[in-house]
């Protein structure tokens, strides 16, 4: 396994943050010196590190079999100290340099005539006691800081479609009381009906990541007959900018069209904000499924692998989002009052705003009846 797959292994999913749930496109990979601009402090210090360590053989490989567990809590780590000489001398050398960075940062910042703006720096970095050994603890600090913003980001977007999605129920209730019994009626039964219609053709859409799913990208996406589908050749088809990984865009453009069955632009209740929700949750789906190592990406060997096993052979076709809503009740009743209240806010506003500019008004006539007197 060469040095540079296990970079793009491990830090790809850096970049992933720095663009996070942008839609699916083609597009060529950013040069070196934009990817190492876009990043955040933390995660360029973590591609600088990983850099170093892909030079090690053989830590390279216990990090590509470590768990997904061992990855979250640092525990793969704890061998840092075995990493040859020369690669150790670099890491300590890299957390010297690290260390003035932000040090330099912090000067800057604090000088108010430098015009630098404010920005992040990273924090678990300043290691006065120890600045000339990068050890174990500083490497879990990374991993776990990694970690964290994936899953912040994954959390964000969700409760921005359950925001979405309270709102959408708050203006379809507020339609509803706007209507006598026999139209109210006709509305509900008519949402229930498209609900149903949905969640049941959600079921024949094919199983994210299975060979029909992928089959159906080969022969529609892709023009070529069905029989002579090939997982390699596949991978190499989209894997857009060869770097060996399909990273989200290249995951998620291979259910635009699957999805695009469940949700066109002519039918009623037709919501892009759902649809791209749908996306995000197939190739949420896909990484639990064949990313075994947890990085964010699909490798090649995994995408391979995993073409392999039974599973792919089954098609259980998909549960979609109409099946179970992402809020509660509850949620819904806290959410609708937040409104109310809002507006009764807004309104007091605008109530005391008019009664200032009368007030304001009838000074103002009164000093014209005096002048004129």
């Amino acid at each position: 396994m060469s040095g540079n797959s296990v970079f793009w292994g491990l830090i790809g999913i850096l970049l992933v943050i720095t663009c996070c749930y942008a839609p699916p496109v083609n597009k060529k990979k950013p040069s070196p010196e934009k990817e190492e601009e876009d990043l955040p402090e933390y995660a360029r210090y973590l591609k600088q590190v990983v850099q170093i360590l892909e030079q090690d053989e053989d830590y390279v490989q216990k990090l590509m079999n470590a768990s997904d567990a061992d990855l979250r809590s640092g525990k793969v780590a704890d061998d840092l100290d075995l990493v040859k000489y020369d690669v150790r001398t670099k890491l300590d050398e890299l957390k010297r340099q690290e260390i003035e960075r932000q040090r330099m940062i912090r000067r800057q910042m604090n000088d108010h005539n430098s015009g630098l703006k404010e920005r992040e720096h990273w924090n678990p970095v300043f290691d006065d006691d120890n600045p000339d050994f990068f050890g174990p603890e500083d490497f879990k600090k990374l991993l776990s800081k990694h970690h964290d913003e994936m899953d912040k980001r994954d959390a964000d977007r969700r409760e921005e479609y359950k925001k979405h999605e309270l709102q959408k129920e708050h203006e379809r209730r507020a339609e509803l009381k706007k209507m006598d019994e026999e139209h109210r009626k006709e509305a509900e039964k008519k949402h229930e009906e498209l609900m149903k219609k949905h969640a049941e053709e959600a079921k024949n859409l094919h199983h994210p990541g299975s060979k029909a799913q992928l089959e159906q990208v080969w022969e529609e996406s892709d023009g070529l007959d069905k029989k002579d589908f090939d997982p390699r050749t596949f991978f190499q088809l989209h894997d857009v900018n060869g770097d060996g990984y399909l990273d989200t865009g290249e995951l998620e453009a291979l259910f635009v069209k699957e999805v695009a069955r469940l949700y066109n632009p002519k039918d009623e209740g037709y919501d892009p904000v759902e649809r791209d929700e749908e996306i995000a949750r197939m190739r949420e789906h896909v990484m639990n499924e064949i990313d075994k190592d947890k990085d964010g990406f699909v490798s090649k060997d995994e995408f391979l692998s995993a073409s392999k096993s039974d599973e792919f052979e089954k098609d259980e076709g998909w549960k979609g989002i109409d099946e179970e809503r992402p809020y509660t009740d509850d949620e819904l009743a806290e959410f609708e009052k937040s409104l109310d209240q809002a507006e009764k806010h807004r309104d007091a506003q605008k109530e005391g705003t008019t009664e200032q500019h009368d007030q304001q008004q009838q000074q103002h006539d009164e000093q014209q009846k005096q002048e004129h007197h």
